[in-house]
This record gives C-alpha cells, structure tokens and sequence, in this order.
C-alpha cells in the first residue's frame, strides 16, 4: 500500500489501475477528493464521507482515518509516542486489534516484523498505562485493525474504518485457486460503462467462473 504522507485525515485506497473509476464514485457521491499518490486519495475529514465511501464505494479498498502523526527515526522512538498515546479513548480493552505495517523499504532497514512487536507492545503499555486492561491480538479477525506507515523520518497511524479490505463483500463463502477480486471486477464493469446501462440491461459472462463479475453487475444495478 502506497504511503499517504498527507494533510488529509481521511484516506481512502485502492489498487493503482482502479483509481480513474473511484473518482467515479467520488463524483457520484459529491465527495471533494485530492489524489495523493497512485491509488490513495484525501478527502475531507467527515464522518459522513468515511460511512458514505465504506456503504457505496464497490472500488475502494481502505477507509483510513489518522489517530496521530509524529517524526521518528527509530523503532524505539515510535514505541515512546504510541506508549503515551490514550488508545483506550478509541477502542476497548475487550476488542481484538492487529497492525497492519507498511514501510518505506528503501530508508527503512529494520525488521518488519520486529517493527510490528514494537508497535504492538507500545498498545498493550497504553492501555496498561491508562489503568485499563490490555487488549489481545488476532491476526486472523480482528476487531480493530490500526495502520501504520513509517518513511524512516515521518510516522502517521490510522484506524481502519472499513475493518479490513473492502472487497470483502461477505457472500463469498469459498473461492477457486485464482479468484477474480471483488474490486477489480467492479472496475471491469465500470470500465464497460455497465453503471450507465438502461434499466433491464443484460449481463453476460460467458467464462463467469466463480460468478464475480454477474454478482458485482446485479449489486451495481440495483444499489
């Protein structure tokens, strides 16, 4: 995932190639936006725009909203501004959380997954700090997923609003060795204008495979 080193607060992601057809449903929804890099865009720190993006968008990936920001060029350094940092005003002790790491890998040469104990560890002595219990970590469904970048000087930590990737609609129960992500074939429809098709279009696919792109297509048409 690309770096949103930005002013905005309010980040919201997808995969490079998809970017021209989320400005789509930027302009559908009203939502004023700035592209901050390939796939990563600001908007205005609202609410609204942060459920309007997580209930509508069929192309976002992210809705990443900022917690802090501060410089640091050591994992000890991030460790001191996220022990003191109050997590327990932004989720409770009884939730599961995990950390999703993303690093400058060109300035940053530290072990990834030594970088991500630190952060980890800096939660549970907040929380333990603040006189509340500490938290526990899945990794596998988490109730919190907190996002971090680090550059190796700037530091900026996100809470995941969409709760994970967004093309994770829910009705896929079980996939194929090469499914076809959610996302992307919504940007395929897209791209084939089917959000413009009269009502009563048809929708044809005849090397559906596991359905995807129909399912995106009867989602598109009646949202």
């Amino acid at each position: 995932m690309s770096s949103p080193l930005s002013s905005s607060a309010l980040v919201i992601t997808t995969s490079r190639g998809l970017s021209p057809f989320l400005e789509t449903e930027f302009k559908a929804l009203d939502i004023a936006h700035e592209a901050i890099s390939p796939g990563v865009y600001g908007l205005e720190e609202s609410i609204d725009n942060a459920y309007r993006v997580c209930l509508h968008s069929r192309i976002a990936h992210h809705v990443l909203w900022r917690l802090t920001r501060f410089q640091a060029t050591e994992p000890d350094d991030i460790y001191e501004k996220l022990a003191k940092f109050a997590w327990f005003k932004h989720f409770a002790s009884d939730k599961t959380f995990s950390i999703d790491l993303n690093i400058d890998a060109q300035k940053v040469k530290h072990n990834t997954q030594f970088l991500t104990f630190r952060v980890k560890d800096a939660i549970v002595d907040s929380f333990r700090h603040f006189g509340h219990d500490r938290p526990n970590v899945d990794r596998g469904q988490p109730d919190v997923l907190v996002t971090v970048f680090w550059d190796g000087e700037a530091v900026q930590v996100y809470l995941d609003l969409s709760g994970g990737a967004l093309h994770k609609r829910g009705y896929r129960k079980a996939q194929g060795e090469a499914p076809l992500r959610e996302t992307l074939a919504a940007g395929l429809l897209y791209a084939a204008n089917w959000h413009k098709a009269p009502q009563g279009s048809q929708l044809i696919d005849p090397f559906c495979g596991a359905g995807t792109v129909l399912i995106e297509g009867a989602l598109m048409a009646y949202q």
